[in-house]
């Protein structure tokens, strides 16, 4: 997290959400557990975490977990949570879906151009 927070220090506003598997996701059991790799130089941080939520610090819960629709539901929920104006995110979303379309012809133009080229001095 440190590391993080050094990257923000040129005016990001960073905010991290808990939003794949939650505590409350451990706690309900219904997630696959298996143990946690306390030789792993992480386990510190991540036994504080488990004590302060009232988890098992000997268990850890991957992101696959969960299935890829939740996952998937979850996140999206939470970015449309981020977004102030959905009219400009629409037209946003619709120039790079156009601009994603267009890519492939330009880089075929782009490499057929490449070798009808000429040699010149700096290739030399």
């Amino acid at each position: 997290m440190d590391r993080i927070e050094r990257y923000g220090n040129n005016g990001i506003d960073l905010d991290f959400q808990q939003i794949a598997v939650t505590a409350a996701d451990v706690r309900g059991g219904r997630l696959v557990a298996h143990e946690a790799n306390t030789a792993d130089s992480n386990f510190k941080r991540f036994r504080e975490e488990c004590l302060h939520e009232g988890l098992d610090p000997h268990e850890a819960v991957e992101v696959e977990a969960l299935s890829p629709g939740a996952l998937r539901g979850r996140l999206g929920t939470a970015i449309e949570r981020q977004v102030r104006d959905v009219h400009q995110w629409n037209v946003l979303a619709r120039a790079e879906q156009h601009d994603r379309s267009m890519l492939p012809g330009v880089q075929e133009a782009f490499g057929a151009h490449l070798q009808q080229r000429e040699p010149d001095q700096d290739d030399a």
